[in-house]
């Protein structure tokens, strides 16, 4: 067996760890939702909507939710999170990266914040942020 046999083996060989080990983390994730989903049947979602730039990019992380574990949904091509109805404080953070001008590329972050909202039940939420005015909002879908 030569020298680049077995880099392309070794290659392989983790390609598929990895693969293994993200669909064991994301069963485990489901499966943590799913027992808090059971032990609050009136969770409300509320989607994250990343402003949508032609250049500049937004991606916003939400890091914690009542300094707790965010229990997060996907939805197609959307995701978001789960709250139960009542005040929550949302600790969240958006980077923003657009083109530089010789080659690199600029990121800007605002936060990490802190954020208290209010839901109610039986509604559906978007969690955006505005970049004009550099805040979160969470409004009814």
């Amino acid at each position: 067996m030569g020298q680049y046999t077995l880099y392309i083996v070794v290659g392989v060989a983790v390609v598929i760890l990895y693969i293994v080990w993200m669909i064991y983390a994301n069963k485990k994730h489901s499966g943590y939702v799913n027992k808090w989903l059971k032990e609050h049947p009136d969770a409300i979602k509320v989607y994250v909507s990343n402003p949508k730039g032609a250049i500049k990019q937004t991606q916003i992380t939400v890091g914690a939710i009542d300094d707790e574990t965010v229990m997060t949904f996907n939805a197609g091509m959307s995701y978001g999170f789960y709250l139960t109805p009542g005040k929550h404080t949302i600790d969240a953070t958006c980077t923003t990266q657009r083109p530089g001008v010789m080659y690199r590329n600029v990121f800007t972050t605002y936060g990490p914040i802190k954020l208290e909202v209010e839901v109610e039940a039986n509604k559906e939420y978007i969690f955006t942020f505005d970049k004009k005015k550099e805040e979160f909002l969470i409004k009814e879908k």
